[in-house]
Parts: structure tokens; C-alpha cells; sequence
């Protein structure tokens, strides 16, 4: 559920700086989450402004700079910004990558023989990745993916080759 006062609470203290929000969140007594979206917002960099207006960015780099954000935050900086790009970007996440899913599960890494462990992670983050940017479709896509990629790490621990 979009808390929307605290959509309009970030576009009033939208002129004020860093240390000049973070002291009215401190005044207004707001929960820690609460003052942790607005600090995060007052903390988007330029080059976050400037890779979220790139008309070329893939997918994948919009979920990477979008999904650590709130609701909130992120339809504060859509409703901020003028620029086109932007703005499709941002409603492309909303609309599309934010609820894209990978088909595959640990069960599958196992029936291929990748044993359980920190490797998931990186295998399914370099599935979503894939799938964001339109390179895999179907479940077996997202199969043949994996074991052509844990084939590679295979062979690059084999040969002590750095990824």
C-alpha cells in the first residue's frame, strides 16, 4: 500500500538539503523507515538522474537502480522529473520488470548438480538479468542459460581462470 503523505511530505522538503531533511525527520519524529526514504531520495545522485535518462540503458540496470527503492520514493522521482526517458523508465519498472519472475527454482539447480550454496544467488540474479532484457522467455530458456553458465564456471575453477 503507497503511503501518498509521504509522497507529498518528500515534494515539501524537496528544496531542502541532506542534513536539513534529515533534521526535520528528526523533529517530526517519523518512524525510522519513513525518514530512511526520504534520506534515500535527498541521496539520488546526479549520475543515478543521468543513467535512469539514458534512452539505451537495458533492463536490467533500471531493476538494478529501482527495485532497493520504496513505492514512495520512486513515484516522488518519476513525478520530479521532466525528462521522457525518465519517466518511461520508471513506468516500465512499475509496469513490467518490477513483477517479472524467474521460472526456475534450487530444485532445478540441484537436478542439474549444482549443490546448494552462495552460487544460487549469483546464478539467479544472472537468470532475472537475462529475462529482464529480453534474452530468455521460457523455462527452458532460463535452463539451458544455467547450464551453459555453470559450464563456465565449471571451467574457469578448473583452470583458475577470474570470471
Amino acid at each position: 500500500k503507497l503511503d501518498n503523505w509521504l509522497v507529498y511530505f518528500m515534494v515539501l522538503l524537496d528544496s531542502l538539503n541532506f542534513n536539513d531533511a534529515k533534521l526535520v525527520a528528526e523533529k517530526f519524529v517519523l518512524r525510522k523507515g519513513e525518514a530512511k526514504i526520504i534520506l534515500t531520495v535527498k541521496q539520488a545522485s546526479d549520475d543515478f538522474v543521468a543513467k535512469l535518462s539514458r534512452r539505451d540503458i537495458l533492463a536490467s540496470e533500471i531493476f538494478a537502480l529501482l527495485d532497493p527503492l520504496s513505492y514512495e520514493a520512486i513515484i516522488f522521482l518519476k513525478a520530479k522529473s521532466k525528462n521522457k526517458n525518465y519517466k518511461k523508465h520508471i513506468e516500465n519498472f512499475l509496469e513490467t520488470y518490477n513483477d517479472m519472475r524467474i521460472c526456475i527454482s534450487g530444485h532445478d539447480l540441484v537436478d542439474i548438480g549444482i549443490m546448494p550454496g552462495p552460487l544460487y544467488e549469483k546464478i539467479f540474479s544472472k537468470v532475472l538479468q537475462a529475462k529482464l532484457n529480453g534474452q530468455l522467455i521460457t523455462r527452458l530458456d532460463e535452463l539451458a542459460f544455467i547450464k551453459k553458465l555453470y559450464l563456465n564456471i565449471n571451467y574457469r575453477e578448473k583452470t583458475n581462470v577470474k570470471a
